[in-house]
C-alpha cells in the first residue's frame, strides 16, 4: 500500500541508505537538479538505515537547518519513550511504528494536510 493509492500525487523518491538520505536534501551529485529531484516536502525516515543511521540523518538535517518547511516522519520500530523523545528533539514531526497501515497514513495526511498534493475530491476524509 502506498501513498499513490491514498490519492497523494507528490513525486516520490526513494533512497537506499543514510548517505543517500543526506545527499538528496543537500543537492549533492545527481540530486543537484531540483527540477528532477525537488526538495522533499515530506520525508519518511527509517531509523535503521544502512551506512548512516536515520537518527544521524535526522540530526544532520537539524544541524544544518535544511529541514525548512518539510515534515519529517519517522517510520521505524520505536520501543520506548526515550526513543520517541529523541526523535522529537532531533526535529521529527511525528512517527509511525512498523508495520504501517492505510489508516496510519490517512491520519498523517489529515493532521499534516499542507504538504500533500491531492486531487480536491480526495481532500475530504
Amino acid at each position: 500500500m502506498g501513498s499513490r493509492r491514498l490519492g497523494v500525487v507528490n513525486p516520490i523518491h526513494k533512497v537506499t541508505d543514510g548517505h543517500e538520505a543526506i545527499r538528496y536534501p543537500n543537492g549533492d551529485a545527481l540530486y543537484g537538479d531540483r527540477c528532477v529531484h525537488p526538495f522533499p516536502a515530506v520525508i519518511f525516515l527509517d531509523l535503521k538505515l544502512p551506512m548512516v543511521s536515520g537518527a544521524e540523518v535526522l540530526e544532520w538535517l537539524n544541524g544544518v537547518a535544511l529541514k525548512g518547511d518539510s515534515h519529517i516522519f519517522i517510520y521505524s520500530e520505536i520501543k520506548n519513550v526515550s526513543d520517541v523523545r529523541e526523535v522529537y528533539s532531533l526535529g521529527a514531526d511525528s512517527f509511525l511504528s512498523k508495520p504501517v497501515n492505510e489508516v496510519d497514513l490517512m491520519n498523517l495526511i489529515y493532521h499534516f494536510p499542507k504538504h500533500w498534493d491531492m486531487p480536491e475530491s480526495q481532500m475530504k476524509i
